[in-house]
């Protein structure tokens, strides 16, 4: 295309208006006039000999296909980047240089992805684009950022196309409306549901039906022996007294009462045979209400689903997700930056929580984790979980002594504290994510600490290699205890074995809803920024995560991996020996101690 229409300089100005036009039309772009006018000067300026317009359009179409899912518009900030990546050069003929502030979102999410570089490296970056390569100069910072819960990209299911993207121009209000409350229960299920699919899909396994056209389907004796598959949402019953059954299952399409029972083999009542089939529940998670599970069974002609088998859906390993998902917005070329092989994929991570600090061994215990940190010679990182308020001390007394220690540590810029604000340290209910705690709390010698920086609750850490860190603290464990709606025993477990501990039955059950909310789908237990509750989810998997539970349910810690996400949670014994330290050597293997522990796990399970 290059060497013919826009190559000739006899071609009039409205001739190439209109071919040009017509070659946007044809990858399925518009163009601003303004955009327009801009790639006009440019042909002319040179001549059509260095400018590919076809490779230039179809960049713009990649770009913009993962950018939004409306028109897709060619504007000037986008155009100049394209240019910029393609030419090599800096587009500073007929238009001002475009400046941070002024650059398209999508230009800055697409166009130019974020490079982490490490504070080791000096050198000059090469980034290749289209034709030609732009040398850069980086400015050396940490080999990891941290990413605010209202700064996370935002994973849309588009369920008309039947295929993810990340919106880049979500709404920034905290104040949702009902349409925003509707595509966030959506979303939720959506997600889920794709992630079932696939699986069953894989393993060659019976379709799972929604209940509208199971609610439609015939109903004879011989249907009792037709196995169905539902995916919904657990519900308590609005009917129970009519129906009989106390629970529902609920999807995008209508709602079912579930005709459960957990009797053992020696009870008995005047139930037909068929409706007192006995269920079978996965002993794994928690069931509450809002929890998606799978509901295996058969549909009665009294309006019922007997249950024969309730489970939740199941894992995906993070790369299996990925291969179904554009390229993240804080992807990263692996080439650059990689850190040292024997110092493992990124920075030490140190953990504390329960803490206590009006208790002078608390505060010893802070002092013991900086010393170590300044005793290695990588980056380290030092997360301090709320609640950091405590019965005697309000919030900014308690960071006036977390300020005194760092202080006293003398602990170097290259390493840093995370705080992440605890429940208290906000408000009893408040909206999630939690957001930074507020700089009026904060003392003006904390605030003047490079290395310190005040976190959301949950926040990301994106390392250099690729390695995603979450860091959550939420009483889980006293939420999930008050807001089960169905007993798992060892009679009616699918194993025939005593369910798990709590602890490990909650951090399955938000793995498999990919969410950190007890009721994933419910939002009458926790008020949630219906805006932002994109930050909360979890597809893909992370490679870690390191939770804060309640104090007093925690006291010797946990490491529980499932689908090649580790969970991590601190301990929070009450001689303050309490130290999480986290090495990540590579994706499968992660040397962890707790507390005085010497050894070091590294242990993978599927």
């Amino acid at each position: 295309m290059k060497d013919n229409i826009f190559s000739s300089t006899s071609t009039s100005s409205g001739s190439r208006r209109r071919q040009l036009a017509r070659a946007c039309r044809k990858h399925g772009l518009l163009i601003q006039p303004a955009a327009m006018a801009e790639l006009l000067t440019k042909m002319e300026h040179q001549q059509g000999g260095n400018l590919d317009i076809d490779g230039l359009l179809r960049t713009l179409a990649v770009t913009l296909s993962q950018t939004k899912s409306g028109p897709k518009l060619i504007t000037v900030p986008l155009l100049l980047g394209a240019m910029e990546d393609l030419l090599g050069q800096p587009n500073t003929e007929s238009s001002p240089p475009v400046t941070s502030r002024s650059i398209d979102r999508s230009k800055a999410h697409s166009v130019q992805p974020m490079t982490l570089v490490s504070s080791s490296r000096h050198e000059n970056l090469k980034t290749t684009g289209g034709a030609a390569a732009v040398v850069a100069t980086v400015t050396p910072t940490k080999s990891w950022r941290s990413v605010s819960a209202f700064e996370t990209p935002k994973l849309v299911y588009d369920a008309m196309r039947q295929q993810f993207r990340y919106d880049r121009n979500p709404s920034n209000s905290l104040m949702g409306t009902a349409k925003d409350l509707i595509e966030m229960r959506t979303q939720r299920y959506d997600l889920i549901r794709q992630r079932v699919v696939r699986h069953r899909h894989k393993n060659q396994l019976k379709p799972i039906m929604t209940i509208d056209r199971l609610l439609g389907s015939n109903t004879t004796p011989s249907s009792l022996s037709v196995d169905h598959v539902l995916l919904g949402i657990l519900r308590r019953s609005t009917s129970s007294i009519v129906t009989g059954c106390f629970l529902e299952l609920e999807d995008m399409t209508g709602s079912i009462p579930l005709n459960i029972s957990l009797r053992t083999g020696g009870d008995h009542d005047d139930r037909s045979h068929e409706q007192s089939t006995k269920t079978k529940v996965d002993p794994d998670g928690i069931y509450m209400d809002g929890s998606v599970v799978l509901v295996y069974g058969s549909y009665l002609e009294n309006g019922t689903f007997i249950c024969r088998k309730i489970t939740f859906p199941p894992l995906e390993k993070a790369n299996d997700t990925k291969q179904h998902l554009p390229p993240s917005p804080f992807a990263r070329d692996m080439s650059l930056g990689m850190p040292n092989p024997t110092q493992g994929l990124g920075p030490v991570i140190f953990c504390l929580g329960g803490l206590k600090l009006d208790d002078t061994d608390c505060l010893d215990e802070i002092k013991r984790a900086m010393e170590k940190m300044k005793a290695g010679a990588f980056q380290s990182i030092l997360v301090l979980f709320g609640d950091f308020r405590t019965d005697t001390l309000k919030l900014s007394s308690a960071l006036e002594e977390i300020a005194r220690v760092i202080n006293d540590a003398a602990l170097p810029k290259h390493h840093s504290v995370l705080l992440v604000p605890g429940p208290r340290d906000v408000a009893p209910n408040a909206c999630w994510p939690l957001p930074p705690l507020d700089r009026h709390c904060i003392p003006l010698s904390l605030r003047e600490m490079d290395n310190v920086r005040m976190c959301s609750n949950p926040c990301r850490l994106e390392l250099e290699s690729g390695y995603s860190v979450v860091l959550l603290r939420k009483d889980l464990v006293r939420e999930s205890a008050q807001n089960q709606i169905l007993a798992v025993t060892k009679e009616c477990s699918t194993s025939n074995t005593t369910p798990p501990p709590m602890d490990r039955r909650i951090l399955h059950h938000m793995l498999s809803q990919g969410h950190i909310m007890p009721a994933s789908a419910s939002t009458t237990i926790h008020p949630i920024y219906w805006n932002f509750d994109h930050a909360m989810r979890l597809t893909p998997l992370p490679d870690l995560m390191i939770v804060g539970l309640d104090p007093d349910h925690t006291e010797d810690g946990l490491e529980f991996v499932r689908a090649g996400c580790r969970v991590l949670v601190p301990p929070s014994r009450e001689n303050f020996d309490n130290l999480l330290q986290v090495k990540i050597l590579d994706e499968n293997h992660v040397e962890v101690s707790m507390g005085s522990e010497e050894d070091e796990d590294e242990e993978e399970e599927d």
